[in-house]
């Protein structure tokens, strides 16, 4: 089912199947009336998009696609160190994507950096408090456009999302997590990414101004 065509009744009848299954969920979102937020993601826009044109030439991103690289560059790695912290056990991960927001020419590359940092940076904190645990991502994987993998993921995404939604929204549902959650007592974590994502934009623009 699309998500435009999911009823308000049938979402909450999907929450307590969901509330059946197996299911760990984890929330990464941005606070979009932070005005900070929007004034580096901005300046990022305009920074970004001239390096792309001068030194790759290729089209510019829009600001959805700068978002969605954020929000999914700190899912994964939350994500994983989440599971190394839990487990502290060597482990190979084998990630697969939703590609909604991945310009053409930018979909091989970010998929093999994004599994190279994922790597790099979780080892680096394991060599502090997880002597000997290692991590190995490989290359990320697009999810199949008609999967079942994907539709149920979709799916999934859809219902929850309602009980984020602003409350004028018409889709906005407040039952939905508490319904999916209610007979289970599952670990969900959850954060705001709104600082890390302004702080780590800053940080790229300020490194690439003084390396040239």
């Amino acid at each position: 089912m699309k998500n435009d065509k999911i009823s308000n009744s049938r979402a909450i009848q999907i929450s307590e199947q969901l509330s059946q299954i197996n299911l760990l969920t984890n929330f990464f979102y941005l606070d979009l009336s932070d005005k900070k937020l929007w004034a580096t993601v901005k300046l990022y826009e305009d920074f970004s998009n001239i390096l792309r044109e001068k030194h790759r030439g290729v089209k510019k991103r829009n600001v959805a696609q700068i978002l969605y690289g954020e929000v999914q560059c700190h899912t994964l790695f939350s994500i994983i160190s989440k599971y190394i912290e839990i487990n502290q056990i060597s482990t190979h991960f084998s990630i697969f994507i939703d590609n909604w927001e991945f310009p053409n020419c930018d979909i091989n590359l970010a998929l093999h950096m994004t599994s190279e940092s994922l790597t790099v940076k979780n080892n680096e904190i394991n060599q502090d408090f997880f002597p000997g645990v290692s991590v190995f991502c490989d290359s990320l994987r697009l999810l199949d456009k008609d999967s079942k993998r994907k539709r149920f993921i979709d799916v999934v995404a859809s219902v929850i999302s309602r009980n984020l939604l602003d409350k004028n929204s018409p889709k906005y549902l407040d039952s939905i997590i508490n319904t999916i959650f209610s007979k289970n007592n599952y670990n969900i974590l959850e954060h705001d990414i709104t600082k890390i994502t302004i702080d780590t934009l800053t940080e790229i623009m300020d490194n690439i101004s003084r390396n040239g």
